[in-house]
């Protein structure tokens, strides 16, 4: 049956094995497949039971839509470039940072399953923040309004529940490399800026393309904290677990976690065993873990527990995973199999040891050696090698040396460069071309703040001063993104 040039095909019309030409359909409207198994629709076919189509079509065969243009399919986008306007739900919005900084406001009634896309259309986030106001809703379970600070990023809110309220979700596109390795920026948080134990809950921010320009995203943790930090890094998230927090320099057993996609303050989510200090992170992001290892314990002493937590749940868990020996402040390397800790004390070690992400209830294995027997350095990964940068011997005390060792075979480190300021108790953040060591207690035995780069494409080099954090601190943690 074929109908052409009709000007309306009524509500609630059934048709079989039909070709439709310049047809408009009103309503519901049902087509079956037919003895051909197939329905073609060709110029133009115009459902039409309002302008957005809210009527029914049903297909059951084949539809040939091989000369149509479908539109009105997924989001809607638009361009945002005023302040105070309130987002439209199954809508998208591409805003225009260049004006300055933006507000909008989500919308006051929600239900479960509705989705908002907010993306900086012209790249200024970073300097001209997109604040989306949470309009008496929870943002990840949060009463605290979101920013967006990143040049040329977005976020995608859904709605789930009351509680909740809108999850934020980012897709990121990763090579198939390490994906430990940071892309866009490197973050610092908290740290020791004076004595006696004068500690900061800053989360500081410079992106790799301008290593010169360390800011301040206006986010804080949720309590200052120093004292040997775990640094952990998700896809999204940075982790800082364990520490030392005031007001009487005591370690802690808290696990914070903060926003690397927008300038949220940080949130405790879970606790470990043992209030633990002098610990050390390591990241598993394939499978989706983070690590918590070694330290002090308090009470305990050194240890050499390892407690997992999922990035799904940051829910703290001990399966039995250790240490070869128990040990406090080495050097953590993730690469994309395994995690490894290098050096520590006490005493001074100069033991590499490594575990498998596929099995978290092992024993890590000694699998090499650094060049001397080194604690409080810096820990940097690149795709095929881990770095243990700087720290403190026996004597003279503070080091420059950069030891590198291989992922792909146990062998002890060699020497592979300098820093060109020498520091302990810094902390290190790696891109997928450079480690980054930030901030430490130089030989003088005065806080710094430089950002040196040490480049992964060549061995035995000396790093390079490329920029300085806001404020001089050792102790802090570093993360990537």
């Amino acid at each position: 049956m074929a109908l052409s040039r009709i000007g309306l095909v009524a509500n609630n019309t059934s048709l079989t094995g039909a070709t439709l030409t310049n047809a408009n359909a009103a309503g519901t409207f049902t087509v079956d497949q037919g003895s051909s198994n197939t329905n073609i629709f060709s110029d133009s076919v115009n459902f039409t039971a309002n302008t957005t189509h809210a009527g029914t079509a049903t297909f059951t065969g084949t539809a040939n839509f091989d000369n149509a243009t479908v539109s009105g399919i997924g989001e809607t986008w638009n361009l945002l470039g005023s302040n105070n306007q309130t987002l439209a739900v199954n809508n998208a919005y591409a805003v225009n940072t260049a004006v300055g900084i933006i507000t909008a406001n989500l919308p006051a009634s929600a239900s479960i399953g509705d989705v908002i896309s907010v993306h900086d259309g012209f790249g200024f986030a970073e300097s001209n923040n997109i604040i989306i106001a949470r309009n008496g809703h929870n943002i990840d379970g949060l009463a605290k309004d979101l920013r967006v600070t990143i040049d040329n990023q977005g976020v995608k809110f859904v709605y789930i529940s009351s509680d909740r309220g809108w999850i934020t979700v980012k897709s990121e596109s990763r090579n198939e490399g390490n994906p430990f390795l940071g892309e866009i920026a490197g973050f610092t948080t908290g740290g020791d800026t004076a004595s006696p134990n004068v500690f900061t809950d800053i989360i500081e921010r410079f992106p790799f393309a301008n290593q010169s320009t360390s800011v301040d995203t206006g986010a804080n943790l949720s309590v200052a904290r120093a004292g040997g930090v775990a640094s952990i890094s998700s896809a999204t998230h940075g982790y800082s677990g364990g520490g030392t927090i005031p007001p009487a320099a005591a370690a802690t057993t808290n696990l914070e976690k903060f926003s690397m996609v927008s300038s949220t303050d940080g949130t405790v989510v879970d606790e470990l065993t043992v209030a633990t200090n002098r610990t050390a992170g390591i990241s598993d992001i394939r499978g989706g873990n983070g690590f918590v290892c070694g330290g002090v314990r308090t009470p305990g002493g050194d240890t050499a527990v390892c407690e997992r937590f999922p990035f799904a749940t940051d829910t703290l868990v001990d399966e039995g995973l250790s240490l070869s020996q128990a040990r406090r402040k080495g050097s953590d390397h993730s690469s994309k199999t395994h995690g490894y800790l290098a050096g520590g004390a006490s005493p001074l070690k100069n033991t590499i040891d490594k575990f498998p992400f596929a099995n978290v209830t092992t024993t890590f294995s000694s699998v090499g050696a650094l060049t001397e027997a080194r604690d409080q350095s810096a820990g940097l990964t690149s795709e095929t090698y881990g770095y243990n940068a700087g720290g403190a011997n026996a004597s003279p005390g503070v080091v420059n040396s950069i030891d590198s060792f291989p992922f792909a075979s146990d062998t002890n480190a060699t020497d592979a460069g300098n820093l060109v300021v020498d520091s302990r108790l810094h902390y290190g953040v790696s891109s997928q071309t450079d480690g980054y060591v930030l901030g430490g207690f130089n030989s003088a035995s005065s806080r710094v703040s430089t950002i040196q780069k040490y480049s992964f494409a060549s061995f035995n080099q000396s790093t390079e001063h490329v920029g300085d954090l806001t404020t001089a601190r050792y102790d802090a943690s570093g993360h990537q993104h």
